[in-house]
């Protein structure tokens, strides 16, 4: 290998962020062709994945690697939500846990392109990724922000909009329980940013679950919400099985809760 090769993977090397992916584009960025990643290839530098994809010889990246690539190299207008961005960011005693659950991956309505082969063969099945196309804001890129993870950042929800992409994925992938154990323990979200998201909120169950639990909740935050601003429709709508309606949110739970809102266990309103 000439002296021109050598300076160029010792740069690369030295550039390329431990424990990602490098997509061939990102390669491509730093005058690297097909031709050449192929001859670092043989030559030990690096290992293929897949087409189009490539990793440190000797490192193994992990499901946020893959991602940080797909974002920043890729520019695929995803991001990681609900339950996996709250315990990333530090939420983890608050988020209800169970064996095998998913990462979670949300797509916006605008990105057309399927997630690359390499992406969905070598971490998908092996990370438990869910990766769903979800319009739950009428501006797809509100409230997300960047999460540095070691030596490299992710786009992930913020807390605030990650709790709503998680109510908004019950009884289908969290159980109603699992949810009033969510609202439970968010103590610390921010009422400004939460009336944003609200307003702007396209899933009626989601805002609906949210309030009636928050309300119950009593958290310092939500005496600062503006309930009257907000679009909540007034069709009736059931959550689970359902079983104890709430009049003043349209809603029934498959579970009471118990004195909420002046309502009691032997009100007239529950059956």
């Amino acid at each position: 290998m000439n002296t021109r090769y050598k300076s160029k993977i010792n740069l690369l090397v030295r550039d390329w962020p431990k424990g990602t992916v490098g997509t061939q584009r990102w390669l491509s960025s730093r005058s690297i062709s097909r031709s050449l990643a192929q001859r670092y290839c043989i030559s030990g530098w690096i290992e293929r994945l897949g087409q189009g994809a490539y990793q440190l010889a000797g490192d193994k990246p992990g499901w946020m690697g893959a991602v940080y690539a797909l974002q920043s190299q890729l520019e695929f207008k995803l991001h990681v939500g609900a339950q996996t961005a709250l315990e990333l960011q530090n939420y983890r005693q608050h988020v209800p846990q169970n064996k095998g659950q998913p990462t979670w991956l949300l797509k916006s309505v605008k990105e057309k392109r399927s997630l690359p082969k390499w992406f969905s063969t070598c971490f998908m099945k092996t990370n438990n990724v869910h990766c769903m196309t979800r319009s739950l804001f009428d501006d797809d890129s509100l409230s997300l922000e960047l999460l540095k993870v070691g030596n490299y950042e992710l786009i992930v929800s913020t807390p605030e909009r990650a709790v709503l992409e998680y109510l908004n994925l019950v009884p289908n992938h969290f159980s109603f329980e699992q949810a009033q154990f969510l609202i439970e323990g968010m103590m610390t979200l921010r009422p400004a940013l939460l009336q944003l998201l609200l307003e702007h909120c396209t899933s009626i169950k989601a805002k609906r679950l949210f309030l009636v639990l928050a309300e119950h909740e009593g958290h310092p935050w939500w005496s600062e919400l503006n309930v009257k601003k907000l679009v909540l429709g007034k069709s009736n709508l059931t959550i689970g099985k359902g079983g104890y309606y709430y009049p003043h949110y349209h809603i029934s739970l498959p579970v009471s809760l118990g004195t909420h809102e002046g309502y009691s266990n032997n009100d007239e309103s529950l059956p």
